[in-house]
């Protein structure tokens, strides 16, 4: 079970940062979305010192949103879905 847990927050991850990635041409939200990638720029900040490139941002933000996922996200659709409300 913990193996699709793991896939499946995998998933959530890299299809949030690509939606992201790919709404950051809308010129309304832009400002929003950049406080979306926050996250992974304060991680690489930390161990790196330095941003680097933008691929080591957006796999900080897979992992950063990666672990939201499994730990907050999908227990919660797994609890809905059982209907214990």
């Amino acid at each position: 079970m913990t193996k699709y847990r793991v896939c499946a927050s995998l998933l959530a991850g890299v299809g949030f940062v690509s939606a992201l990635c790919l709404s950051l041409n809308i010129p309304v939200i832009g400002l929003v979305l950049f406080a979306l990638f926050a996250p992974g720029a304060i991680a690489v900040a930390g161990f790196i010192g330095e941003w680097g490139s933008f691929a080591v941002l957006l796999g900080a933000n897979v992992l950063i949103y990666s672990t939201l996922a499994f730990g907050e996200v999908l227990p919660a659709i797994s609890w809905l879905a059982r209907g214990e409300i």
